[in-house]
């Protein structure tokens, strides 16, 4: 049965979310060793200077936390301390000139206290930490919301999506009606389509780590909390409108969209977590779900399955096994594709992912095999092997997985 045959019985009953579960007793072990090795090496390093989610201590934290709930050693703690040493490093250093970032600053961290604290991996004593930081997140999104940088990772929205979770704060509530304002004071229209200009790299960023792609999870998100929802609807539609017409209808493309924008240069893509067609297809997905518009969610799954066979690893460029241009990402993706709609489709090519993962462990001189982008040794979540782990760990849990809200998967 043909994908969008499937989706038109999606589309009449409700979705039924389903885990994959993993049945090859191989495939396991090999999986399994790999996670102690990952384990072994971290738990034998001194906490990084770098303190962040995707780019140091919170983010090795956050691996060890779930590997401990997993793992035989559970019982005596150990994994469990070592978690804790990270992510207290993290929180010792975190008036010590860190950025205001989601990636690598102050609310990427508050962002993995919170979580640890709504799975119950510590206390809830500790959401006192989060409380005195809610003031200058909110300077910090104000400010950079007011130059129109909008990046996710090094910009207003991911320290704007982070504070979500904090709406209950009226500073907090008054600062994302804010930004929405600010979303439309800056928006660019062009043939009733909206669209904004990156502070980083191609003037035009569509992807889901730097561009509108992500832009329009947030303001899903916002929808979902009723602040501003004429405005967000409005933002939302011609937005996802834009990216809809950036889509390359060329039959010798290698992708749907281009990297940046219609007009740049490449009109191909990577297949990959930060750019490309998977993160247009999830923003597609999120708005798809807030709106229940069916027809979104079709062009969201058809994107997905043209991305499904996307295999060749030079076509499309992939060329490590990290969270954010790699395999992982693409494995997590798919995985969490086959969760939301039980396509078989999904499953397979996640396992397809999965296996390169492993192989990609491959450099004599890298950790544990693992290099980023096939030259620099990461033990971070985005670009290293703690994300690799938490990928590889979420494949063997048999549970959801909800850790890939800091990705926008959730």
């Amino acid at each position: 049965m043909e994908i969008l045959e499937i989706l038109k019985i999606i589309n009449l009953i409700p979705l039924m979310k389903k885990l994959l579960i993993l049945n090859d007793k191989l495939f396991i072990m090999r999986i399994n060793n790999k996670l102690d090795e990952i384990v072994y090496y971290l738990i034998n390093l001194k906490p990084k200077e770098k303190t962040g989610l995707f780019t140091g201590s919170a983010g090795i934290a956050l691996f060890l936390f779930y590997y401990s709930r997993y793992s035989r050693y559970k019982q005596n703690g150990s994994i469990a301390d070592n978690a804790m040493e990270f992510l207290s490093h993290s929180v010792s250093e975190i008036d010590n000139d860190l950025y205001h970032t989601f990636c690598d600053g102050i609310s990427g961290i508050c962002w993995s206290i919170q979580h640890l604290i709504a799975n119950g991996f510590i206390d809830n004593d500790n959401a006192e930490i989060l409380e005195p930081f809610d003031r200058y997140l909110c300077d910090q999104v104000a400010y950079h919301s007011s130059i129109g940088n909008f990046d996710f990772l090094h910009g207003a929205t991911g320290t704007a999506f982070y504070l979500l979770k904090r709406i209950n704060n009226p500073l907090v509530r008054q600062t994302t009606e804010d930004m929405v304002n600010r979303l439309f004071h800056y928006k660019n229209e062009e043939n009733s389509k909206y669209f904004w200009k990156s502070k980083f790299g191609n003037d035009i960023n569509i992807c889901l780590s730097h561009g509108i792609s992500s832009i329009c999870i947030y303001l899903c998100k916002v929808f979902g909390v009723s602040i501003n929802k004429t405005i967000s609807y409005d933002l939302l539609r011609k937005s996802i409108s834009f990216l809809l017409s950036q889509e390359n209808n060329s039959k010798e493309r290698k992708s749907m969209f281009p990297t940046f924008n219609k007009d740049a240069i490449s009109l191909n893509s990577r297949l990959g977590w930060c750019y490309g067609d998977l993160g247009i297809g999830m923003a597609l997905w999120h708005y798809a779900n807030a709106f229940n518009d069916n027809l979104m969610k079709e062009k969201s799954l058809d994107i997905f399955e043209f991305s499904s066979k996307r295999k060749d690893l030079t076509e499309s460029f992939v060329i490590d096994a990290g969270i954010c241009h790699g395999s992982a990402g693409i494995a997590s993706i798919f995985k969490k594709m086959y969760y939301y709609t039980g396509l078989e489709e999904f499953k397979n090519i996640a396992l397809y992912w999965l296996e390169q993962t492993l192989l990609m462990s491959k450099h004599e001189d890298g950790i544990i095999g693992y290099k980023s982008d096939e030259k620099d040794k990461s033990t971070d979540l985005l670009s290293g092997i703690a994300g690799i782990g938490l990928v590889l760990l979420s494949f063997l849990t048999g549970e959801e997985t909800n850790w890939d809200e800091c990705l926008l998967l959730s």
